[in-house]
């Protein structure tokens, strides 16, 4: 999950490279996971225990869920700053009669905004706070 390692062994040149490339997508994913997993860790929590992935038969996708009691809060993680419908799965979650909690939209944005009542953009840069 090193991101930095890992552009090394792949030999990208430079930053602007690997961003621009065609892994960029998966590098900023890696990165905005481990970030979360790295806070978690810092406050003495498992990540195990409530952060999952999420992928169903007919191929829908969610990047993380964030499951706390019996809530799950959905999050997708796009590189973009203005994502082309990024919630588009997020009611795929309705089936299993589960709670849903606000959902993020972690992204390169400058700030927290609303996307509609239930989910927010949320900057990849307030991460490490």
């Amino acid at each position: 999950m090193d991101c930095g390692l890992c552009s090394y062994l792949c030999k990208w040149p430079n930053a602007e490279m690997l961003e621009a490339g065609a892994m960029g997508g998966a590098f900023f994913e890696t990165y905005v996971v481990a970030e979360l997993i790295r806070n978690f860790q810092v406050h003495n929590l498992d990540p195990r225990e409530s952060l999952f992935y999420y992928r169903d038969i007919d191929q829908k996708e969610i990047d993380l869920l964030f499951v706390r009691r019996d809530v799950v809060y959905p999050i997708e993680i796009k590189k973009s700053a203005a994502p082309v419908k990024p919630t588009k799965n997020f009611r795929v979650l309705e089936k299993y009669h589960m709670k849903i909690g606000m959902g993020l939209v972690v992204d390169t944005c400058d700030k927290i905004r609303p996307i509609n009542e239930l989910t927010y953009f949320y900057p990849v840069s307030l991460l490490g706070m």
